[in-house]
């Protein structure tokens, strides 16, 4: 259900799949619910059992799917796709782009969010008080000062969407946790109770108490239209050197 709705959002040269990301310098993530792929560049490389593993040079977005989190599942969850996230970092930095929407020539996933992958969560309920929980945010990371390497959104379908805020001091949602070598604040984007409009200074405003699902929606549509995908190069996967014979055309 939730890979079908997400698929309606995002560019049709991406697919949804699961399973593990590989890098081409021998390391594998944990088990993955939802892996957003470039699917004309991402080969096809699958075991025995079927299970798919995806090269990071391809994968946009990764995503946890949930029912009910307690306190404990969450932090497990984003100490999880934490760590998956840091995969990208194993990627060559003289890699070529085969998609690059920042205008960048160096691969720089530290630096230029274009080049992180997205991890979110979409659950569907926090099974604590989780009011306070944008204050918490440190302690459930151990104070990892690798800020970037963050989750960008937390999908709730009871509770609403956590998200970050402060950019430039506006006050507008964002779906990076870092940017312009700024830490953004956690927020969370709560649903209203119910649905109606009121008429503010002669204009018609909505209130949608789906609010949170759709700006969850419009986010990650956002934010996987633009990652990078870097050309995975398939001889670095084959894990040993290649001594080459050749017989050449001596010219004339």
């Amino acid at each position: 259900m939730t890979k079908d709705l997400l698929r309606n959002v995002i560019p049709g040269r991406l697919e949804i799949g699961d399973g593990f990301i590989i890098t081409s310098t021998g390391k594998i993530s944990t088990q993955c619910d939802l892996i957003i792929y470039d699917k004309n560049n991402c080969p096809l490389i699958e075991n025995n059992n079927k299970q798919r593993f995806f090269p990071i040079e391809c994968v946009v977005a990764i995503g946890e799917v949930k029912s009910d989190l307690s306190k404990n599942n969450l932090k497990e969850a984003l100490l999880k796709l934490r760590d998956n996230k840091l995969l990208r970092n194993e990627i060559q930095s003289n890699n070529p782009y085969i998609f690059n929407d920042s205008g960048t020539i160096k691969f720089n996933p530290v630096d230029n969010i274009r080049d992180q992958i997205l991890t979110f969560i979409v659950c569907n309920k926090l099974n604590f008080d989780y009011i306070n929980i944008v204050n918490e945010m440190d302690e459930i990371y151990n104070n990892d000062e690798n800020y970037y390497l963050r989750h960008n959104m937390i999908l709730s379908i009871n509770d609403g969407t956590i998200m970050y805020k402060g950019l430039q001091g506006e006050n507008k949602f964002m779906f990076y946790p870092y940017m312009n070598n700024k830490k953004l604040i956690n927020s969370i984007l709560q649903p209203f109770k119910s649905e109606y409009k009121i008429n503010f200074e002669g204009s018609n405003i909505q209130y949608n108490k789906y609010e949170h699902i759709i700006g969850f929606m419009n986010y990650l549509y956002m934010g996987v239209s633009s990652t990078s995908v870097m050309y995975p190069e398939m001889t670095n996967y084959l894990g040993f050197m290649r001594i080459k014979r050749s017989i050449d055309e001596v010219k004339k």
